[in-house]
């Protein structure tokens, strides 16, 4: 009789965390929609470039101390403190170091200062993330970031009249509701300021990881920033963010049975990833779908069919590479996941800062395909290469 209560439990805590992680992900498209259509898409593209020099900034000032934590809370669980307070305290510097580039930075003071209050409150939220996840507390993550949207979301819809200083101040008070609440909640952990160099060392192979992955999905959309009008910029950032989110959903399928794909045989890793490619046809093909009639019919864009067939090929190079991801983690061979993840990114670079200028929309999100395309290549070369020499 104790099984099936297993099993009940085991399904609760995935779909408790997924529900969390979904409300965080999906946190942007909900407030992008709002604004594009109360205000315009112009207002968020010009917002969405400051956010992307923060999400820069932070692809360092984070130090890959996400995952590192995690792994090490589940080997030590007796060090959480300490490994916790070396990692904040630690990366205390690096939060220094992007304070003072955004000082120096030529930009408006008053900007400035909503920039600098935003990002330490950001650094405080996301220091206590490895903790949540390792003690489970997926409806308070999940409350959290409900209250921190309507922080936001109400002030839109109430006021007349919201400029790009306005949402700013939105966004570093509702950041602030995250840190207060995670400050109040796991205060226990917090000790002795004690930093400790030897951390950048042991998390440097995260680090890697976090951002290759970063500038693999990013980099298309830096280039849109830099080459393309504000309102371009919203509409591709909406479109990536749904494309992305896709891709999500396709990890979703395969994180409940996580465990037991480390445990596979060849033959059955193999037969496995058949079934799953298969089924990333049809999903892929519903995702395109739903994206369409959101774009189409919330939004109000307008893109080509080439930009859907092309978004259909970016979320299916996902399918066909996923599982790969798992392989070199069960080798524990995360950096070469980070390598390939790398090659990629400066395939999208490349190609964005070549192709965007000429063709706009369409050729920033070439370029990203072409980064799926040539990760999947890499992944399964490298599988056939391992077992020729095996």
């Amino acid at each position: 009789m104790e099984r099936p209560n297993i099993w009940v439990t085991r399904i609760k805590t995935i779909a408790l965390g997924g529900g969390a992680r979904i409300i965080s992900s999906l946190s942007n498209v909900i407030i992008s929609f709002i604004i594009i259509r109360i205000y315009s898409a112009s207002l968020w593209g010009e917002f969405v470039s400051y956010l992307l020099i923060l999400d820069f900034g932070f692809s360092f000032v984070s130090w890959g101390s996400t995952p590192f934590l995690i792994r090490e809370f589940s080997l030590h669980p007796n060090k959480i403190r300490i490994d916790w307070g070396g990692s904040f305290y630690s990366r205390s510097l690096l939060l220094g170091v992007l304070v003072l580039t955004l000082l120096f930075t030529p930009i408006t003071f008053y900007i400035k200062i909503w920039l600098i209050a935003w990002s330490c409150l950001r650094f405080v939220y996301q220091s206590f993330e490895p903790i949540a996840q390792t003690e489970r507390h997926f409806i308070f993550t999940f409350f959290v970031e409900l209250v921190s949207i309507g922080i936001i979301v109400i002030p839109v819809l109430s006021l007349k009249n919201i400029n790009l200083s306005t949402l700013l101040i939105l966004f570093t008070f509702g950041m602030a509701f995250k840190a207060t609440a995670f400050l109040l909640l796991y205060r226990k952990y917090i000790g002795k300021p004690a930093i400790q160099l030897k951390f950048f060392k042991h998390a440097f192979p995260f680090l890697l990881l976090t951002f290759s992955a970063m500038l693999q999905q990013r980099i298309d959309l830096y280039s849109v920033a830099y080459f393309l009008s504000n309102s371009d910029l919203a509409t591709y950032q909406v479109f990536l963010n749904f494309l992305i989110f896709s891709q999500f959903t396709a990890s979703l399928l395969l994180s409940p049975y996580s465990k037991n794909i480390f445990r596979l045989n060849k033959l059955s890793f193999l037969k496995l990833e058949r079934s799953f490619i298969l089924a990333g046809l049809w999903f892929s093909a519903l995702s395109v779908l739903a994206i369409f009639i959101c774009i189409q019919n919330f939004y109000h864009f307008s893109l080509s069919w080439k930009m859907y067939l092309m978004g259909y090929g970016y979320i299916l190079m996902f399918y066909v590479y996923l599982l790969r991801n798992y392989e070199l983690g069960k080798l524990y061979k995360q950096t070469k996941a980070a390598v390939f993840s790398f090659l990629a990114g400066i395939v999208t670079l490349i190609g964005s800062l070549f192709l965007t200028p000429r063709f706009g929309l369409e050729g920033a999100l070439f370029a990203g395909l072409l980064a799926q395309l040539f990760l999947a290549f890499l992944y399964h070369q490298k599988y056939i290469l391992t077992n020729a020499k095996s």
